[in-house]
């Protein structure tokens, strides 16, 4: 099985909080019991973008992250919405 978590934020965007930490346990867990998954997210931050590389997966915490530019402080993302996105998997 594959699972593919499209969330505008995740870690280390804790400026929303409970959204952010329960989705990265959820991947978390996911992938320690052995179900492949993958997050596509945003670097939307609240008021702040964050501060991490951009265009291509890096590991979080074990689960595999691709983040893209957030173009709105509404953390969207124009690959998210426009296409492109069916290259991460």
């Amino acid at each position: 099985m594959k699972v593919l978590h499209l969330v505008p934020s995740y870690k280390p965007a804790y400026q929303y909080g409970g959204p952010v930490n329960s989705v990265s346990k959820l991947c978390e867990l996911l992938t320690e019991n052995g179900i492949y998954t993958k997050v596509l997210t945003t670097t939307g931050n609240g008021k702040e973008e964050l501060d991490v590389e951009t265009g291509r997966e890096i590991i979080v915490d074990g689960v595999p992250v691709f983040t893209l530019n957030a173009i709105l402080k509404i953390t969207l993302s124009y690959r998210l919405v426009y296409g492109d996105t069916c290259t991460v998997m």
